[in-house]
Order: C-alpha cells, then structure tokens, then sequence
C-alpha cells in the first residue's frame, strides 16, 4: 500500500519565490564616520537627530516649490498630509522655528 502525505499549507496557486541576495545590514553600507559625530549622536539622541535632518528638508522642498504643500510633499515623495504633520510637529506653519 502506498502512503498518501496531505500537506494542508500547500498550494499550486501560491506564487513562486525567487531566492534574494543576502540584505547587507545598514550598518555596514554607510562609510565610517568620524569620531567626532558618533559622539554628537549619541549625546544628542535619535529623535533630537531626526528633528536635525528633517527640519532642512523640509525647509528647503518648501522654498524650492514656492512654498506649495502639494509640491513640496511630492518632491519629497510623502503624501500630502505628511508634511503638514511634520510641519505642525516642528511648529513650522506660522513662521516659528
């Protein structure tokens, strides 16, 4: 008697999947940076460094499209109201910095 082996998760519809290369961890695709800025990052800490590099971005997409939301929010390829929540988080809109 021959053995019958049912595999309930398997399927012919299931796509098939390619093998990926492996996924170099972030870490290791930047180039070293110097001494002095990992210092300045760990004593600023990760959301006070966030806040330094998004603020200028979105700054300079505003100046750049005449200050048009619409415009600045699809050059920086987020949705519309993206950047009005950066702007309101930042205190951005009526001209405070």
């Amino acid at each position: 008697m021959k053995e019958i082996i049912v595999d309930p998760f398997a399927s012919p519809y299931q796509p098939v999947t390619k093998t990926c290369k492996a996924i170099t961890p972030l870490a290791e695709q930047l180039p070293p940076m110097p001494m002095h800025e990992e210092a300045l990052i760990s004593s600023l800490g990760f959301k006070q460094h966030l806040q330094d590099y998004q603020q200028p971005l979105l700054r300079d997409a505003l100046k750049q499209c005449q200050f048009n939301r619409r415009k600045a929010a699809k050059r920086l390829d987020l949705t519309y109201e993206q950047p009005r929540g950066y702007l309101r988080k930042y205190e951005l809109l009526n001209g405070k910095e």
